[in-house]
């Protein structure tokens, strides 16, 4: 992108002392609001500069308030450029963020070399034409200690109990709820000791790293069984393996070409909590050792990383940052008062944990799907359990009210059966971590759905559970969450999710995918959907494949326009795409008898070819017993010229087309997915290993990747695909059926008419804005569902309309345009 820098008007955002001055250009005018830490806040444009002048060398953090200035999200790229006395230019890699109205925290780290004139910050804001306020702008160094240095945390054991505390954790071994969970760390601890100590691997770098991470992990399970314990034997064996951690060759994984990443910040953690709970075994040359080898191969690369601004340093939509953070203040805290910097680490962490909270949406969200979520929150967790044990509980992170909706995302993305997770992004099969990290949680919070899901999640590894141990709190009683409703729209992330039960393992859920390809693990599924009925997945996602092409948009329930992909790339693990491709869901209704929702994914697209995607999902539940709950699909495409439209649906089971019906059946599960519009296309059936795909086979009776690629006959500038999905369950000999369906067109309005028995359903879909007018029904709304029973209005709903009229008689009336719905007693 372009900049342009006029420089009509100084801002003086702040005043610093190892900064001359600081300098604003604005290409927008200024506009000044209250700000949230005092003062104005100053109205940017894209092409603002914000300059600081003769900065000293060194170490640097940027710190500002933001939000948009207007409701629509805003994409804020701020990037750091550091320029010499001689005119040269460093430009320090900076993430994206997506704000709104709310006021939300930034920051990242850079450092500032000799012989630097001026630092400025160029602000990139998308869509160009859009303004951000700015607040609190500063760049101070990345020395802050945050007053740790006062911390006296007495003697070890000191991070999650003390010596005192372990009486009651020995009663707590026999509690409910904890007494199982010890019981599996107790049989871990005891494998380990069983198990030969195996021969050091040095021909085989990958291998040599994993199996200095198990020794990691099998010290920390043997040092806490010694802490409650006191058998002497878990000490000498967790000594002998963090003995091989110490002189392994390399403690981050080859892949990650760096001396600081995930498995360095996990082995640091590791031997810290055991030299926090093993420290009255360990002599005065042992502690030394084990503190010095965790400095010089632990903290000291990551913290170096961390303030030379290393990628996961600022990008606070990736795991990495969180883990990381994680894992290496929590392994601070352990050696307070043993090195000056430690209390700077510690606070370095403090602030980079709460800016990755920021980016968790407000119901808790996280758009790296169920699976990163757990990895990147159970580390967080380590550290701010921690840090608020040592203080006392001065430092509380997990007084927030945003984290106290954190398990919703989980919960509602649980599969019927709960078995797994709806599979989104780079999500892995089945309950692939533990969920500990919700028994801290639903402690704090004191919330028994929380509870019911730590309870559910923890059954992973005893190795981890220890944790779940600690945390659990045995006075809080689990309640599955069958009071809350039955479908979420997880607003910041732009997912959603419906379903007809919490507690039936046959029940109907569908999600929807929309969301920003700016986090990590992103694949290119805008506008994606997934579906369960009956026991079992029918309309899938791989969740986390290890071929790029489960990546791709191919591999989605989605529609691919003249060959090309949605934008930005992709890989099989992390990758981050860019802010400006993202899919909105503008419209979300939930109620007893309809859900909608609407998804626009035309930004996720190549412009010379897309002008419109948008996708729209009406879920009518169950009307009758010979009328069960389905779904009416309507996807409406605009393109800038005659272009082919390849629409998706994807499935492990068994997949056939018959006419205008693709019929999917998934052992005694099935769904027939009746294509109303358009009437004539062309199709073809794809089926792909699971090797080809580079995923296990999910449940044995999953047959293969079978897919339908489906295109109108006739290439156009524009297109439209109505779809209804009726889920249902089948007999052995059994093929899936549909009810009587038509489509509707008419002047201006497509739709869909489903009839059988005495129920009477009538889907009407605005093509340009309205009226709608159909037989008796006529609204100004954009959309419209009438459901007739025995003749006689049963539900309805309008969307975005001021009436509704029904066999001449007005059963809905605003004096502004919105959305209801309601059924008729």
């Amino acid at each position: 992108m372009r900049h342009r820098y006029i420089l009509t008007v100084c801002i003086p955002i702040v005043s610093l002392c190892l900064f001359g001055t600081q300098r604003g250009a604005d290409n927008r005018g200024v506009t000044a609001v209250e700000s949230p830490v005092g003062g104005d806040a100053v109205r940017i444009g894209n092409g603002h500069v914000s300059a600081f002048d003769r900065p000293e060398p060194g170490p640097k953090k940027l710190w500002y308030w933001v939000r948009a200035a207007g409701e629509e999200p805003t994409t804020v790229s701020p990037r750091t450029v550091v320029v010499a006395q001689d005119g040269g230019e460093k430009s320090i890699r900076t993430f994206s963020t997506t704000v709104r109205t709310q006021w939300k925290e930034m920051g990242s780290t850079f450092t500032v070399p000799e012989g630097s004139h001026r630092v400025e910050v160029r602000w990139e804001i998308a869509p160009a034409d859009r303004a951000v306020y700015v607040a609190g702008l500063t760049v101070a160094p990345a020395t802050d200690t945050g007053g740790y240095e006062d911390l006296k945390p007495g003697a070890h054991p000191y991070l999650y109990f003390r010596g005192e505390d372990i009486p009651r954790l020995r009663q707590k071994t026999q509690q409910p709820m904890a007494s199982e969970t010890w019981t599996h760390v107790k049989e871990e601890a005891d494998r380990v000791m069983e198990s030969q100590f195996p021969p050091r691997i040095t021909d085989d770098a990958d291998r040599a790293v994993e199996q200095a991470r198990r020794h990691a992990r099998n010290a920390r399970v043997l040092s806490f069984v010694y802490a409650l314990t006191g058998d002497g034997r878990y000490a000498e064996r967790a000594k002998r393996e963090i003995a091989d951690v110490l002189v392994a060759e390399q403690w981050s994984h080859p892949k990650h070409r760096a001396q600081a990443d995930l498995v360095s910040a996990e082995i640091s953690f590791a031997i810290a909590v055991a030299y926090d709970w093993l420290y009255d075994q360990l002599t005065a040359d042992e502690r030394r050792q084990w503190r010095d080898v965790v400095f010089e191969r632990g903290l000291e690369p990551i913290f170096r990383a961390s303030a030379e601004g290393a990628w996961w340093s600022s990008w606070y939509r990736c795991n990495w940052g969180s883990v990381i953070h994680g894992h290496a203040g929590a392994a601070a805290l352990a050696f307070l008062g043993e090195d000056p910097r430690v209390p700077m680490w510690v606070n370095t962490c403090r602030e980079k944990i709460r800016l990755h909270r920021q980016e968790m949406g407000r119901d808790g969200g996280w758009g790296e799907g169920a699976s990163y979520t757990t990895y990147a929150w159970v580390c967080a967790t380590y550290f701010m359990s921690a840090l608020q044990h040592v203080t006392g509980g001065r430092e509380n992170l997990f007084d927030d009210p945003d984290l106290r909706q954190a398990h919703l995302f989980h919960l509602y993305l649980l599969e019927p059966d709960h078995s797994g997770f709806a599979k989104f992004s780079n999500c892995g099969t089945g309950i692939r971590r533990s969920g500990e990290y919700y028994r801290k949680f639903a402690a704090e919070s004191r919330d028994s759905h929380v509870q019911w899901l730590a309870e559910l999640m923890q059954s992973w590894s005893a190795a981890t559970n220890l944790f779940g141990f600690l945390w659990c709190d045995t006075t809080l009683s689990p309640e599955p969450p069958s009071d809350l409703p039955l479908a979420r729209h997880f607003r910041d992330i732009h997912w959603a999710v419906t379903r007809t039960s919490w507690t039936d393992p046959k029940a109907t859920l569908f999600a929807f995918k929309g969301g920003y390809n700016d986090w990590d693990h992103h694949h290119h599924d805008l506008n994606h959907f997934v579906l369960y009925a009956h026991g079992r997945p029918l309309i899938t996602d791989l969740g986390y494949p290890h071929e790029t092409w489960g990546c791709l948009t191919e591999a989605h329930n989605t529609i691919m326009i003249n060959g090309k992909e949605q934008l930005d790339g992709v890989k099989v693990a992390g990758g981050r795409g860019g802010s400006d491709h993202w899919c909105e869901i503008s419209d979300f209704m939930h109620t007893p008898q309809y859900d909608y929702l609407k998804g626009d994914a035309t930004r996720g697209y190549d412009p010379t070819d897309v002008k419109l995607f948008t996708r729209e999902v009406m879920f009518v539940r169950q009307a009758t017993s010979e009328r069960p709950e389905y779904f009416i699909m309507f996807d409406e495409v605009q393109t800038t010229r005659s272009s082919r439209f390849d629409w998706h649906l994807h499935t492990y089971g068994e997949m056939t087309v018959e006419d205008d019906t693709i019929l999917i059946r998934q052992d005694a599960a099935a769904v027939a997915v009746k294509m109303l519009l358009p009437r004539a296309f062309n199709y073809e059936l794809h089926s792909k290993s699971w090797e080809q795909v580079g995923i296990s086979r999910p449940f044995p009776t999953a047959i293969a990747n079978t897919f339908v690629k489906l295109w109108p006959t006739e290439r156009a500038d524009s297109a439209h695909f109505l779809t209804l999905l009726f889920p249902q369950p089948v007999e052995e000999a059994q093929q899936p059926v549909c009810p009587r369906a038509q489509a509707i067109q008419s002047d201006g309005l497509l739709g869909a008419l489903v009839e059988d028995a005495n129920v009477r359903d009538i889907a009407l879909f605005a093509l340009d804005g309205g009226p709608l007018v159909y037989e008796q029904i006529r609204t100004d709304a954009a959309r419209c569902f009438v459901r007739m029973k025995d003749g006689r209005l049963s539900s309805f709903a309008v969307h975005h309309g001021t009436f509704l009229e029904v066999n001449g008689e007005r059963v809905f009336t605003s004096q502004q345009q919105t959305s209801h719905a309601r059924a008729i007693q």
